[in-house]
């Protein structure tokens, strides 16, 4: 899947073109909506959608096709007004999400639908951590720095 996106610094659109077929007219995954962010993944399963949508710190989300609207997407972990939610990954048969309560990062790595997450453990009182360059789909780890 070949994703391309087009944003400002408070609205965002991605269109999408199958990679086997590149020659395709892109299609507009969400159309753009004043007030909403969004990023996706693709993956083996479907979707995985990063939105804003009345969700100022954002929530994680699962479509399994191209969704008709972003309120159609199965919320895999919802807004928290005390969590904001930096980023995630999905790998082949695992879910990485990277979220920020009072200031510290934290990891959370568990299930593709975020049913049985784990924080991971981070021995020291003060750092600064964030996903690093994660290009194994089948990794069953992950890096951060």
């Amino acid at each position: 899947m070949i994703l391309i996106y087009s944003q400002s610094s408070t609205t965002s659109e991605v269109s999408i073109i199958n990679a086997a077929a590149p020659a395709e007219k892109p299609q507009v995954f969400l159309p753009r909506q004043k007030g909403h962010l969004y990023q996706i993944e693709h993956h083996d399963n479907g979707f995985y959608i990063l939105s804003n949508f009345e969700a100022p710190n954002r929530t994680l989300r699962h479509s399994v096709n191209k969704p008709a609207s972003i309120e159609a997407c199965t919320i895999l972990k919802a807004h928290s007004p005390d969590t904001y939610i930096d980023g995630f990954i999905a790998f082949k048969n695992h879910l990485v999400v990277q979220e920020r309560t009072k200031g510290k990062t934290r990891f959370l790595f568990g299930d593709l639908m975020a049913t049985s997450m784990q924080e991971v453990a981070i021995d020291e009182e003060v750092y600064e951590i964030g996903l690093g360059w994660n290009d194994n789909y089948a990794a069953t780890g992950f890096v951060y720095s």
